[in-house]
């Protein structure tokens, strides 16, 4: 029985960014730029030029973000200090505005991620989103090509307990088959298990499952061998 889809490798060698700038108004070089790292629809009419798009508006989303991080993280930064005693000892002064710099910036810029991310839903999405680079339609809208994506969703296990994991999984597939997109999920089960008799058990609970939800072409298996 085929308990997931042959192996398709390929390569995951990282490529590095090249002559990379932070400021909005730097300029790369044409001889540094890979068109295969465009990620816009029309890459293959002009890859350079989209990737010289691409690499602009990066680097004015940086700044903006940045700034807009910076800024009230100085101002509530002044306020800490001004609220502090009188008699407040300098190095404890400086550790706690310090600290509280810290903390407060990292607040400041989930929250301004968070409303990045909310204004790119408003607009229609970020022309320079993933599903962009997939070959659709001129007049395709973002969540047309939300739809053409397809997600994997895996579970990883190693010698747990059957019952609880399959029951869960199966929970979540069943809460994915009452959306209106249940077949762009795939689910994987990626066994590191060791002891025979789980190994056996996981892979009976696997096929009941898939018998008692009709997944066989949606929820896959796959022990991962170990090396001792």
């Amino acid at each position: 029985m085929e308990t997931a889809p042959k192996v398709n490798r390929s390569s995951m060698t990282a490529r590095p960014w090249k002559n990379v700038h932070f400021l909005p108004w730097s300029q790369n070089r044409q001889e540094d730029v890979d068109p295969l790292d465009s990620g816009d629809e029309n890459r293959y009419q002009d890859p350079i030029a989209n990737l010289y798009d691409w690499q602009r508006d990066g680097r004015v989303r940086r700044t903006i973000l940045l700034t807009l991080t910076l800024i009230p993280t100085l101002i509530a930064g002044l306020l800490m200090s001004d609220s502090m005693p009188e008699h407040a000892n300098t190095i404890t002064r400086f550790a706690t505005v310090g600290l509280f710099l810290i903390l407060f910036s990292w607040v400041s810029a989930g929250f301004w991620t968070a409303m990045a991310g909310f204004l790119v839903l408003l607009s229609g999405g970020d022309k320079h989103g993933i599903t962009r680079s997939m070959n659709l339609p001129q007049d395709a809208t973002p969540l047309r090509a939300k739809s053409r994506a397809r997600t994997a969703i895996v579970m990883p296990i190693c010698n747990e307990d059957v019952v609880r994991v399959f029951a869960g999984l199966r929970a979540t597939y069943e809460s994915l088959a009452n959306t209106d997109q249940p077949h762009q999920f795939d689910f994987f089960v990626l066994s590191d298990s060791y002891d025979s008799d789980i190994c056996t058990a996981e892979l009976d609970a696997w096929s009941s499952l898939c018998r008692a939800v009709g997944g066989f072409d949606r929820i896959f298996y796959r022990r991962r061998h170990r090396r001792v």
